[in-house]
């Protein structure tokens, strides 16, 4: 089972993927940022400027909002389970990708939509913040939510693998590495756990030790 830092280690490493990318090749179009799966609580802390470091350049290696055009970010539930999110800033369509079974009926009414109801308003207000519209020039929008369904699967064919396909999905979001999007194998997910084993502990990406 991955935990919390492990997924925030993931994140981590896509970032530095990111940095280097754009040192090394400066015309690249990587207009996106990940954000820790603890930016949640954190922006709902009521503290702005706790969470304005993700969004204003300052944090590295998170760029400025106006840098970017999506902003992702791992959201965690109960019993393991994830949904990730991915916020156009200018249209500020958010995109909810998630497990079928958490998508319909008293789940979805009870654990996933008051949640985002709560983005809307405080990432609202970490935009005005920021004076993400003045400086962009773009007219302020109202937060919409669409749910994708190109890359949902049941939780039963992920066999406790949530937070690995979450990482899965992630990698293929923002860098096009390939994914099975039906028929995953507990062999798949074995392999990318490996996969992702190998890289944490390559580039240092786990969170320190006063974080876990």
């Amino acid at each position: 089972m991955l935990l919390l830092q492990h997924i925030e280690g993931w994140v981590g490493r896509l970032m530095a993927w990111r940095s280097r990318k754009l040192q090394t090749e400066t015309m690249l179009n990587l207009r996106w940022t990940i954000l820790p799966p603890q930016f949640y609580e954190n922006l709902l802390d009521s503290v702005t400027k706790n969470v304005a470091m993700y969004g204003n350049g300052k944090l590295n290696p998170f760029p400025s909002f106006i840098e970017v055009d999506y902003v992702f970010f791992p959201l965690p539930l109960e019993n393991r389970e994830w949904v990730l999110l991915r916020l156009e800033l200018v249209t500020q369509e958010l995109v909810i990708y998630a497990c079928e079974d958490i998508c319909v009926g008293e789940k979805y009414r009870n654990v996933i939509h008051p949640r985002l109801t709560k983005i809307a308003v405080y990432f609202g207000a970490l935009l005005v913040h920021l004076r993400y519209w003045k400086k962009t020039g773009k007219p302020e929008k109202c937060m919409t939510f669409e749910l994708n369904e190109e890359y949902m699967v049941s939780n039963s064919s992920l066999s406790g693998n949530e937070g690995v396909y979450l990482c899965m999905l992630m990698e293929h979001l923002v860098a096009d590495k390939p994914i099975i999007r039906s028929g995953q194998t507990i062999q798949n997910f074995l392999a990318y756990r490996r996969f992702m084993a190998d890289k944490l502990y390559f580039w240092r990406c786990l969170p320190r030790p006063n974080l876990v």
